[in-house]
């Protein structure tokens, strides 16, 4: 049957047999290891996207069966269609950390801003991310080019999970990439508030808001730094510099 099924010509009549075959009742975790098999000969993402959504609807399918799953998923080139069938299975179950970080690596080679912001923000709610899962987040993070996506993606890291030293000087060098002042000071404010810096993290703080050429959000992410922490000697001198730097009375 999987072998007429792979002789077709046709991308979409070789989907239409496959998705008929897993629909079957009871069919068996090899044969649903083999028909996805079979769908990595068809070269329409649509149509491999088409039998992975159908794949996952049907009651007979297991997380267990998810490694067949991801497989497929990674030969997919269209960013909107790998992005929504590696979404779907996060909206089903709680992920494994082993496909949390397969899910992640190909979140990476996603092009799209928009479509890696939001697998990560999928990602984020499954629960607390372990630090080298969270330093995989972070380098997506800062391979994106648009500062929205940077700034939507890294406020829900923070929002479920606790940022370690080294991960929350990780998300303050990630907004000096940034251009927006209005982003860098969105983030750079909420990570104040639920986290106290070190002397180094303040310092990484102070080079950020010095690159802001907007002088509302710069003292906003001054006034945010001295509410929030207590500052040395050293840190009150940096700020007091940085204030004379603003151009506004």
């Amino acid at each position: 049957f999987l072998t007429t099924a792979g002789k077709l010509n046709s991308d979409y009549e070789h989907s239409r047999v496959l998705i008929e075959l897993l629909r079957r009742p009871n069919i068996s975790k090899e044969n649903v290891g083999m028909a996805l098999n079979s769908a990595g000969s068809i070269k329409s993402d649509y149509e491999k996207s088409r039998i992975l959504l159908s794949l996952l609807d049907q009651k007979a399918f297991d997380q267990s069966q998810l490694d067949f799953y991801l497989k497929l998923v990674a030969s997919i080139h269209s960013d909107y269609e790998k992005s929504r069938d590696l979404l779907a299975p996060m909206q089903k179950y709680t992920m494994a950390a082993d496909q949390i970080n397969r899910i992640m690596d190909a979140t990476s080679g996603i092009g799209s801003d928009y479509e890696k912001s939001r697998l990560l923000l999928g990602l984020a709610k499954q629960g607390k991310f372990d630090e080298a899962q969270m330093t995989n987040y972070l380098k997506v993070v800062d391979s994106m080019k648009s500062d929205y996506e940077r700034s939507r993606s890294l406020l829900e890291l923070m929002q479920n999970n606790n940022l370690s030293g080294p991960s929350l000087t990780k998300a303050i060098q990630n907004m000096s990439r940034a251009g927006s002042d209005y982003e860098k000071s969105r983030v750079l404010t909420t990570l104040l508030k639920a986290n106290k810096f070190d002397e180094s993290q303040m310092n990484t703080y102070l080079g950020v808001t010095d690159s802001m050429t907007s002088d509302f959000e710069r003292s906003r992410c001054l006034i945010a730094l001295m509410d929030h922490n207590k500052l040395s000697n050293d840190s009150v001198g940096k700020v007091l510099n940085a204030v004379g730097r603003l151009t506004s009375d």
